[in-house]
């Protein structure tokens, strides 16, 4: 069991790594740019609530499937979707002037996608070439929504904890070295397991959220990131079948294919996608790919059904304006028969899948059937292993 006063003294230790502010001047700047004080908005939203009115149903309810618990929920408004209370706070809950800076923030690019909207759609399905001014906003709008998003401020604060917790290794390595008999080395290093806690950082941290702020109030910060979706690849895939594209929590889902690099996954090795309407799919891939810009095509239900599993995969809920858009033997189907695509993305993740769906290939060649036959057939008499 670990010391809790020993183990509260070591966070104190690091308090000032753990505890941040935002400069008067950072606020101060940010105020006169987007604020206005006489507007406090108290739920605030991590995917517009503009966006997630083009998905919902004809009595303008969203209708909602929890993937944790794999079943639908009763029809959501988009007002009480996505948000949170003082979501951009300093510290998430707590109503101050910073969350309403950036609800302005937002609202301002919110406000300027969806003048353009319907422009943007009409461009789609109309011409052979999308107008620069409107690829831009739209670069500008899948910027902001990622940025906003629940998943990239724990992925920044991610960040800081992993620095905190290497800094903090190394200095109490530091002091055990050049300072032995220090007392908070001492208490540490004559309890084996408090150590391994210190070292292997066995405990969490909580952070406010200043470190997310401080990176979104830089000036070139959204104009950058605009550029980075930009300058990548963009395919556009139109539904053309009976099933439509579903949005969710993540407004733009971000893919980490399993590369062997020692330095990560860069931003344009990853794949990004982001659903413009219930029949529209943008995704952003690998600028050094060796086709055009921008490319167009339709697809039908299967390949719709296929992109909607990779958003699953990142998504703690899905909406849709119709709950057939989530029938979950459709998509276990399609995971079996695109098992080949997602194990090239993510090999150690669905390797398991693949081996049974290479065994049942050899069932279906043995008894010659097709393999969809033969996957049928396991499902009905229930001997199948593959899960949603």
């Amino acid at each position: 069991i670990m010391n809790i006063n020993l183990l509260s003294k070591l966070k104190k230790t690091y308090a000032d790594l753990l505890i941040w502010t935002i400069d008067n001047d950072v606020l101060s700047k940010l105020k006169k740019k987007y604020a206005n004080p006489a507007n406090y908005t108290k739920n605030q939203h991590y995917v517009p609530k503009f966006y997630l009115k083009k998905f919902a149903n004809s009595v303008g309810k969203l209708e909602t499937f929890d993937m944790t618990n794999q079943k639908i929920l009763k029809p959501q408004s988009p007002s009480h979707v996505c948000s949170w209370d003082y979501f951009y706070a300093l510290e998430t809950w707590r109503k101050d002037d910073i969350s309403q800076v950036f609800e302005e923030m937002f609202d301002y690019f919110e406000n300027d996608f969806s003048l353009i909207y319907d422009e943007l759609i009409q461009n789609i399905y109309e011409t052979r070439k999308i107008k620069e001014d409107l690829l831009y906003a739209l670069c500008q709008f899948v910027a902001v929504s990622r940025l906003r998003g629940k998943s990239f401020r724990n992925l920044v604060q991610g960040t800081i904890k992993d620095i905190i917790k290497q800094i903090s290794i190394f200095n109490y390595r530091a002091y055990k070295a050049n300072n032995p008999h220090h007392e908070m080395v001492k208490k540490i290093s004559s309890d084996k397991k408090l150590e391994d806690v210190v070292l292997n950082w066995e405990f969490d941290i909580e952070l406010n959220n200043a470190w997310y702020i401080k990176f979104m109030a830089d000036d070139n910060c959204i104009p950058w990131w605009t550029n980075l979706f930009l300058s990548k690849k963009i395919r556009i895939f139109i539904s053309n079948g009976e099933r439509k594209f579903v949005t969710s929590d993540s407004c733009v889902v971000e893919l980490f294919p399993e590369i062997a690099s020692p330095y990560g996954v860069s931003f344009y090795e990853r794949i990004h996608y982001f659903v413009l309407s219930p029949d529209i799919l943008i995704e952003f891939s690998n600028p050094f790919s060796d086709w055009k810009q921008v490319k167009r095509k339709c697809i039908w239900k299967q390949e719709v059904l296929y992109y909607n599993l990779l958003r699953s995969m990142y998504s703690n809920y899905m909406y849709s304006n119709s709950q057939d858009n989530f029938i979950l033997k459709e998509y276990s189907k399609v995971r079996f028969q695109y098992i080949d695509r997602l194990y090239k993305l993510f090999p150690k993740e669905f390797q398991d899948e693949r081996e049974v769906r290479l065994k049942i290939e050899k069932i279906a060649k043995e008894i010659g059937i097709t393999v969809d036959m033969a996957y049928d057939l396991l499902n009905d008499s229930k001997k199948r292993d593959i899960r949603y």
